[in-house]
């Protein structure tokens, strides 16, 4: 049981998109998070869950290939399951990233 769970990509980089220009991650200093909250809870639960990339690939490897190919049934030319009306997504990084959000 805790208050807050984090779930955390165990990655060192990141390529730029559409939400920033990419650059060095420290994934470690989500730790001080537990602190932060301690100063305002100082009974709180903390918990973390730390995933390898390579673990979300072969994870959700047949989902993320049924996101990445299933054609639209209106338009052949558009994938169904991401939104091609967004200028701003990238394919299929977007969509990829929202599931390791989930």
């Amino acid at each position: 049981t805790c208050d807050y769970f984090v779930h955390v990509f165990n990655m060192t980089h990141e390529d730029a998109g559409r939400s920033g220009a990419g650059g060095m991650i420290h994934a470690q200093e989500i730790l001080s998070l537990e602190q932060a909250v301690h100063e305002v809870n100082p009974n709180a639960v903390v918990k973390f869950a730390w995933t390898q990339e390579a673990d979300f690939w072969s994870l959700y490897q047949g989902l993320i290939h049924k996101i990445n190919t299933v054609k639209s049934v209106r338009d052949s030319k558009t994938y169904k399951y991401f939104p091609s009306k967004a200028e701003s997504y990238k394919f299929p990084s977007t969509v990829d990233n929202i599931l390791k959000m989930w």
